[in-house]
């Protein structure tokens, strides 16, 4: 009977090294690892792909002609109009609180110098 060579034998490494088998039963995944791995993998380059085609979209976005004929050509010119729109858009903003802090110290005034009668609530003077 002719033995067999140690490379021969499939469990060759388990009986030469038996502390080998607990570590590569270790390591193997269970059917519910893997499908969460692949699960996650597969969300985070869903999220990066739509990231990136959202940015894509964001720089091809039309600018009104006020800011630049040529901001269609180039994105970044777009995306630096769109920073002027939103200062444009702030400093509006700021004048209309400006506004009305005004109007609010003008009623106060005139509030001091007349006597101003709620028109909304019944007059239970008579």
């Amino acid at each position: 009977m002719r033995l067999k060579h140690v490379s021969e034998r499939r469990d060759a490494p388990l009986e030469l090294f038996p502390e080998l088998d607990t570590r590569l039963t270790r390591f193997t995944m269970s059917t519910a690892s893997r499908i969460t791995l692949a699960t996650t993998l597969s969300s985070a380059i869903g999220i990066v792909i739509f990231v990136h085609y959202a940015q894509k979209s964001e720089k091809s976005v039309s600018v009104p002609s006020s800011y630049s004929s040529t901001v269609h050509a180039d994105p970044l010119k777009a995306m630096h109009a769109g920073v002027l729109r939103d200062m444009e858009q702030q400093k509006v903003k700021r004048e209309r609180l400006a506004d009305f802090e005004m109007q609010k110290q003008l009623e106060e005034e005139y509030r001091k110098i007349q006597t101003v009668h709620d028109s909304s609530q019944p007059d239970t003077a008579t």
